[in-house]
């Protein structure tokens, strides 16, 4: 980090005011952004230091063409700070930088709290998960065949599987209420539905191919739809790609 220092120094960029070292951004067309400490009155550095460390060792050994940080959007202004820091340090010229900024992940009654005990750590969010689709494998006629072992394997499969569907359908920006009902719904928009419906599609297919239909088949509406719907997916990928947004998947 002091090679990182050293450098804002030399580009003229360091500047102190009251013990500490920071930088003053000049105003712009698109307004003007508050300083940003470097170094504090103490002598420590800060998260903007070591985020321009890591950012100086990425974009010399990896060369990397662009730079995604998926972080909260109550961080918007510090990487608009991190971005043009970066600019004024001449190191934006091979490497795109982009913030995409995602809400938080709220209970019904309020955002969870570190203060008041009020937060859920990944590790039981997934055990929780696994827990759930374990029942309900339990409950169904297909459980019924399997063994323990298999299912594990399915109630893993199903329980992490909800949650990350969970959190990547939400357009990033948006905050999300946390509801164990909606992860787990079984039917519409939900991943065990769609798990479902790929295991119900394949055996379909294999089913498909141990037979030799003679007549040719009527596709009804429904299913005209959906593959209508499928020859945009490629489009649709670019568009979620070029807009950060898996939920548009």
């Amino acid at each position: 980090m002091s090679a990182v220092i050293e450098e804002i120094r030399k580009k003229g960029l360091l500047v102190k005011s009251q013990g500490a070292k920071i930088i003053e951004f000049p105003s712009t067309s698109s307004g003007s952004l508050p300083p940003a400490i470097v170094v504090k009155s103490d002598g420590a550095t800060t998260y903007l230091t070591r985020d321009l460390a890591a950012i100086r060792f990425r974009t010399t050994e990896w060369q990397p063409d662009i730079l995604i940080y998926e972080v909260g959007s109550d961080q918007t202004l510090y990487f608009r700070q991190l971005f043009e820091t970066v600019r004024l340090l001449g190191w934006k010229e091979n490497s795109e930088f982009v913030h995409v900024a995602h809400g938080l992940m709220r209970f019904e009654h309020g955002k969870m709290s570190t203060r008041k005990g009020e937060t859920v750590s990944l590790e039981e969010v997934l055990n929780g998960a696994i827990s759930k689709a374990r029942a309900i494998i339990d409950r169904s006629e297909t459980g019924r065949g399997l063994d323990s072992h298999e299912k594990e394997k399915v109630a893993k499969a199903v329980g992490i599987g909800a949650v990350k569907y969970f959190d990547l359908m939400h357009q990033p920006g948006t905050d999300i209420i946390f509801d164990w009902e909606k992860i787990f719904v079984l039917e519409g928009n939900s991943a065990p539905y769609l798990q479902y419906t790929v295991a119900r599609a394949n055996s379909v297919l294999e089913k498909g191919r141990k037979s030799s239909p003679k007549e040719k088949i009527a596709l009804n509406p429904e299913e005209l739809a959906v593959l209508r719907g499928l020859t945009r997916f490629s489009e649709i990928i670019v568009i979620a790609a070029k807009n950060y947004s898996p939920n548009l998947l």
